[in-house]
């Protein structure tokens, strides 16, 4: 099976992406669409925490131990979970399955009790906010601490969300991959072809553009 991935531009930078749909093959709750970037320096394909909530990927059990990655912002837990992943093709207009194993990113103890210790500090101050007078300092000052605190509580929930990547591991469905630029103009960015083996690319190949 052949692969082709169109390099996109989000946020001005140019990423090799794929639409993809995420399900739970227990549930069959689907997610939306989302974009997918195609990493071939991943070992694992990695699931952002709000997917995996979204499809009812079960939590870990308690005999369950979360392993750590490095992400941005710090480490962040992951577990190991099934999962079913479609990719579409617009131009034939069908959409290919694959059942999969995914690392979905997790919060561990710690996580889930800095995030409930700062959502509890940003109620008590909303209380005592209420009790003082708009447009004075001390209603300024318990705003500007709310505000503090939400960014802080923002950096740790960006941690779980990093992003979908389709690793090594999902290369395995394809016997070749290309990989694109959608702009000709900017072609010669995006030079390489993957033959897939078993367990990571075996082969760099020159980029032959064709007529698309």
């Amino acid at each position: 099976m052949f692969c082709r991935v169109p390099y996109i531009e989000i946020g001005g930078r140019h990423r090799p992406y794929l639409e993809t749909f995420f399900a739970n093959p227990t549930t069959g709750l689907v997610s939306s669409k989302t974009l997918s970037m195609v990493d071939s320096g991943a070992d694992h394909t990695l699931m952002p925490f709000s997917i995996g909530k979204l499809i009812g990927l079960s939590d870990p059990s308690s005999e369950e131990v979360l392993s750590n990655i490095g992400g941005v912002g710090g480490n962040v837990g992951i577990i190991t979970r099934d999962c079913v992943i479609s990719l579409i093709n617009r131009s034939l207009n069908k959409t290919y399955t694959f059942n999969e194993k995914v690392w979905w990113v997790y919060p561990d103890e710690e996580t889930k009790q800095q995030q409930n210790n700062l959502i509890e500090k940003i109620q008590a101050l909303r209380t005592l906010q209420s009790q003082s007078i708009s447009g004075t300092d001390l209603y300024s000052y318990f705003e500007l601490e709310i505000d503090r605190i939400i960014s802080v509580l923002a950096g740790i929930n960006n941690r779980l969300e990093p992003g979908v990547l389709l690793g090594r591991p999902f290369f395995n469905n394809f016997e070749f991959i290309q990989f694109f630029h959608k702009d000709r103009e900017n072609e010669d960015r995006c030079f390489l072809n993957y033959k897939v083996a078993r367990q990571k690319p075996i082969s760099v190949l020159p980029f032959v553009p064709t007529d698309r």
